[in-house]
């Protein structure tokens, strides 16, 4: 019997953004060898164009706007995050393409939905949405896109495990020191 790991306390961001790549990796929902990696913006048709897609499709996982941050009684900061998933449909058959991307959603959706990624106190996602990002263009590439969006509310932690409050809180979560 193996033990399963702990879950992570997400000192940044970025922490929270590589624990939904490894959740995705896990779920085996994408081809084993699609792409599957942090979004370095709003993924668009040039991205899809370039060779570092590959034909098998894939997700890039983003993190959107900062909703708020909400300090709790006991002065833990709360940050409510915008995220998104990206979805690059594997390049095919037009009528094969729709079926598998419109699975594909469907099961990224219920991976999604009540999912903490192993992240501790992390809470519900809310307001789960997905749209087809269709354009002419991708379309002749052989492609589609889709978003699918949801709202999520982490709390961040020191490098000792501590939950930090809002001063502290706001500059880890983007990566720098709070003094």
């Amino acid at each position: 019997m193996s033990e399963k790991a702990p879950w992570t306390k997400a000192t940044a961001y970025s922490d929270i953004q590589q624990a939904i790549i490894g959740q995705i990796r896990q779920s085996g929902i994408l081809h084993e060898h699609a792409m599957v990696k942090a979004s370095p913006g709003i993924v668009s048709e040039k991205q899809l164009s370039s060779k570092s897609v590959t034909n098998l499709g894939g997700a890039f996982v983003g993190i959107g706007r900062l909703a708020s941050v909400k300090q709790q009684a006991d002065g833990t900061a709360v940050h409510e995050l915008g995220l998104g998933v990206f979805l690059v449909a594997p390049y095919g058959h037009r009528d094969k393409q729709a079926e598998v991307i419109v699975d594909t959603v469907h099961e990224f959706i219920q991976l999604i939905t009540d999912n903490r990624f192993e992240l501790v106190k992390a809470q519900k996602p809310a307001g789960i949405s997905a749209r087809n990002l269709y354009s002419p263009s991708v379309d002749l590439k052989g492609s589609a896109l889709w978003l699918i969006e949801w709202r999520q509310s982490f709390i961040l932690f020191d490098a000792e495990g501590a939950a930090l409050g809002n001063a502290a809180s706001r500059s880890a979560a983007l990566g720098r020191s709070a003094s």
